[in-house]
């Protein structure tokens, strides 16, 4: 049975940290739309895992969508949005995932604005999934 309170909570946080990303995009904290928006479509996609009674674990929002995707058809281009999503997020997490690098030289406006709408497509696939 799922516990539908949880499944709201989920829900709700992956509105508020899309909100919250939203907010970081304006100021132009891009480093930081990348948590905001990778978190967004983590916590919406552990909403559906756990619609399916799945466990969610882990941070990868592609590997997530992976696990579910034998009873979801999760559309390539979400899966390519999530991949994104990943990609953009561990080297703010780990800041020398990228030798020599820092995620703030990293970061720019136009790939801030793609991990917003990307991870607002997620959250909406989502929504719609669970009515």
């Amino acid at each position: 049975m799922v516990d539908s309170i949880k499944l709201k909570a989920w829900v709700k946080q992956a509105e508020r940290d899309l909100k919250y990303a939203s907010y970081l995009l304006n100021i132009g904290e891009y480093e930081w739309v990348y948590f905001a928006a990778h978190r967004a479509a983590l916590d919406a996609v552990k909403a559906l895992a756990l619609n399916i009674g799945s466990i969610p674990k882990g941070d990868s929002v592609q590997a997530l969508f992976r696990r579910i995707s034998e009873k979801i058809n999760v559309p390539r281009g979400i899966l390519e949005d999530a991949l994104f999503l990943d990609a953009h997020y561990m080297p703010f997490k780990y800041p020398d995932f990228i030798p020599e690098e820092t995620v703030f030289k990293e970061s720019g406006v136009e790939e801030a604005e793609q991990a917003f709408k990307k991870a607002s497509k997620i959250v909406a696939f989502v929504k719609n999934i669970l009515g």
